[in-house]
């Protein structure tokens, strides 16, 4: 089985750390990398074309950021996270997302899985 290949944009390291082991316990992990700002966020996404992007979101952002990482990254999911790590969106196309109502990250890696090993469903 190939390693899920996943990449950390601007998420604090915390919460990529728990989203880390939650789907190590469940899968191979790559990371791929970790972007710490979006100044050339579509090119650095582009060349590294992750399955699951995590995207940490400041206060004042809306999905709609997630949602354009999608556009760039179409064959990837993406998971917007509040800044306060309190509520996930799961977006994938087709055109499609999945509110996590909770931030949990065993439900999240669930979802991730479950699209991953699954993605015509």
């Amino acid at each position: 089985m190939t390693s899920l290949r996943v990449a950390f944009v601007t998420m604090p390291k915390l919460y990529a750390d728990i989203m880390w082991a939650s789907l190590a316990r469940c899968a191979a992990i790559d990371v791929i990398g970790i972007i710490e700002d979006r100044e050339s966020l579509e090119a650095d996404l582009r060349h590294l074309a992750p399955d699951v992007i995590f995207l940490g979101l400041d206060r004042e952002e809306s999905d709609v950021v997630a949602r354009a990482a999608l556009w760039i990254c179409p064959k990837s999911q993406v998971i917007g996270l509040t800044a306060d790590g309190r509520h996930a969106t799961l977006h994938f196309l087709w055109p499609q997302c999945v509110s996590l109502e909770e931030a949990d990250p065993n439900l999240i890696a669930s979802a991730i899985l479950d699209r991953w090993l699954h993605p015509a469903d």
